[in-house]
């Protein structure tokens, strides 16, 4: 994701809406800064990434302290 024009904006509502619908959490992760999207749609969990794949060997980025 990574960039915040008009057209990611409006993917991140679409995907909110679809997962929201199917009863989905959502992490956008690598994403715009938050501007109330999670009010609207409370599935949304966080706009930042959680521990994951990084920890789990080969992948160090230099914020895996």
């Amino acid at each position: 994701m990574d960039r915040s024009d008009q057209w990611m904006v409006n993917f991140y509502e679409t995907m909110a809406k679809e997962a929201a619908r199917n009863h989905i959490f959502i992490d956008f992760y690598g994403a715009l800064k938050p501007a109330g999207l999670e009010y609207r749609y409370p599935n949304i969990l966080t706009y930042e990434g959680v521990r994951g794949i990084e920890y789990n060997g080969g992948c160090e980025p230099g914020n895996t302290i």
